[in-house]
């Protein structure tokens, strides 16, 4: 009886030791003691696709679980990759940030701090110094335009004036500035006009630019050029064009409101503004007699089709609009000795 009742309590206590070797040799002894966010945050750590991602996965584990099973384990192996983590991330402001992350108390952290507002001064400095270009820009921009603000008003007024007072066509230049010395003198002004038998070209041209709403500027050009149409040496004709949508232009200059000469509405408002605008020369020049009407267009160099037709007295001019679309539309005017009804 004695030895049958050893045997039972002797098995039953290899049973216990069997089954505490089994636990202590456990491989995941660990996980069993760790809760399962732990675990997981740990695994993120583990299976991150590089040294720096596991080093930033590392500070998030050690943030979600100070005092996590593995708590040891990842500050250990931060702490190793302390000096490689800093020389890869010390040149930018993003990295500077992600070293402190990782080691907030780190060797490098104090240097980091101060560098980080280096860092943000300069940015400030570089961002105030974008914003002091863009408004001197601006205002540079304003005062051009306002210098030159008069540029198209003082040359169609001067040359439209002179031309439309002409009443020697026909004649030879030299009696033709005989009669009127005051386009001998508009001619002869810089910037001096090309000539060559069939014509006398004066070019006159002002680059401007426009703020936009987005803090920059738009590039603008607006020209008059004035030609006079010669047959051996005869004064026949004379044109103002204004090229590049020069009404546009005009528009622009004086009012300092951007015109997309692709948006029709755009283009008809400042082409509406130019017309209302030399209404008062043409009206002076023809005389409240001036009709409107159907005859064929004045000879030009161009041969643009006008918009209006106008005669008073002996005098003709031709009001021409570029039309919508046309590539380098050019607006004008032609003026020449009255032209006969077809």
């Amino acid at each position: 009886m004695r030895s049958g009742s050893v045997c039972p309590r002797v098995a039953a206590l290899a049973g216990v030791v069997f089954g505490l070797a089994l636990l202590a040799s456990a491989p995941l002894g660990c996980s069993l003691r760790a809760t399962h966010g732990d675990y997981d945050a740990y695994r993120s750590y583990r299976l991150a696709d590089d040294q720096s991602a596991r080093a930033l996965a590392g500070a998030t584990y050690l943030e979600r679980y100070p005092e996590g099973v593995y708590a040891e384990e990842v500050r250990a192996a931060l702490g190793a990759e302390e000096e490689r983590f800093y020389a890869v991330r010390a040149s930018s402001a993003a990295g500077l940030r992600d070293y402190l992350r990782v080691y907030p108390t780190g060797r490098h952290a104090a240097a980091a701090h101060a560098e980080l507002q280096a860092l943000s001064r300069r940015d400030a400095e570089d961002a105030a110094a974008v914003t002091r270009a863009r408004e001197a820009s601006e205002a540079a921009a304003a005062a051009a335009l306002r210098a030159h603000r008069g540029f198209t008003r003082e040359r169609l007024d001067l040359f439209l004036g002179v031309l439309l007072r002409v009443d020697t066509w026909g004649q030879p230049m030299e009696q033709v500035v005989q009669a009127h010395p005051e386009l001998d003198r508009a001619f002869a002004a810089d910037p001096r006009p090309v000539c060559d038998a069939t014509r006398c070209t004066k070019t006159l041209r002002v680059s401007f630019a426009l703020p936009t709403d987005e803090g920059g500027v738009v590039e603008r050009v607006s020209q008059v050029v004035v030609v006079l149409t010669l047959d051996d040496e005869r004064l026949l004709g004379a044109e103002v064009w204004l090229p590049g949508f020069g009404f546009s232009r005009w528009y622009e200059l004086e009012t300092r409101t951007a015109v997309d000469d692709e948006d029709p509405e755009a283009r008809r408002a400042a082409t509406s503004w130019a017309l209302a605008e030399i209404a008062p020369m043409l009206q002076a020049a023809l005389g409240e007699s001036f009709t409107a009407g159907a005859r064929p267009p004045l000879a030009s160099t161009r041969g643009d089709v006008p918009l209006l037709v106008l005669d008073a007295g002996g005098l003709s001019v031709d009001v021409v609009v570029a039309a919508d679309g046309a590539a380098g539309g050019v607006d004008g005017f032609v003026i020449g000795p009255r032209a006969s009804a077809p």
